[in-house]
């Protein structure tokens, strides 16, 4: 009897605790779900962001947007912890390839410590590459010192045009989806923007075909991507600048 007596009673100590904590459980999972929500929510944001919006990120929130860019990209990724990342943000995998990438953010141009920084953390995470990549551009110094270390560098263009790539690769994969589908329902299908009614990758804006006709023809300048003639001007003046 004392012993079905101390059951009971732990099974009533259960009964109350569960009775005690039960709004805070539901409160944590309530927390859990918008969390989550709000999680999902930046990586769909990301997903259609262009070099503009980028441009409003803060440090954090561009690391998640690169992460989001090289899982288009076809790369595994594995971001490090924001405090203490011994000068990495991201860790890419692809196929037997490893490489560190460190993310800048920048209102001005990316110098050498970014490049050092990334040379140092190539050696921490025992990578084969490293890479750092901004929204901006990156100084002489830091080049010279990125050619000399073999770390790659993506400024504001290249970012560009990753991001025009990885949605043009979306779109391919969209037509090649049809591959199945019979000819008539094919035709009924919409063409993608791309093909139809270039646009400004930076604000947007329609051109006509010969100004992305010119872009093309002049990749050097514009690395395959096309821009409005304001935009182009700009360019042309950071390329004199430069």
């Amino acid at each position: 009897m004392e012993l079905l007596q101390f059951l009971w009673e732990i099974v009533l100590g259960v009964v109350q605790l569960l009775w005690v904590m039960w709004p805070i459980t539901v409160l944590l999972i309530v927390m859990g779900l918008v969390k989550g929500g709000v999680y999902l929510y930046k990586m769909r944001r990301y997903a259609k962001a262009g070099i503009t919006d980028v441009d409003t990120l803060n440090g954090k929130e561009f690391e998640q947007y690169l992460e989001v860019l090289f899982k288009k990209l076809g790369y595994q990724v594995q971001r490090t912890p924001y405090q203490g990342d011994y000068g990495a943000d991201l860790v890419l995998r692809q196929g037997d390839e490893k490489m560190v990438v460190q993310a800048k953010r920048y209102t001005r141009r990316v110098g050498v410590k970014a490049v050092q920084e990334a040379v140092a953390s190539k050696q921490y995470y025992h990578c084969d590459k490293a890479m750092v990549v901004t929204n901006n551009r990156f100084s002489r110094q830091a080049q010279t010192l990125a050619k000399a270390n073999q770390v790659e560098l993506w400024d504001r263009d290249a970012l560009v045009s990753r991001l025009i790539s990885s949605k043009e690769s979306s779109s391919f994969q969209f037509a090649s989806s049809t591959d199945a589908l019979p000819a008539k329902q094919v035709a009924l299908l919409p063409t993608p923007n791309i093909l139809t009614a270039p646009t400004c990758v930076k604000c947007g804006k329609q051109v006509s075909a010969q100004v992305h006709n010119y872009c093309m023809s002049h990749a050097d300048i514009f690395n395959n991507s096309t821009y409005c003639y304001d935009h182009q001007k700009e360019i042309r003046r950071l390329q004199a600048v430069r």
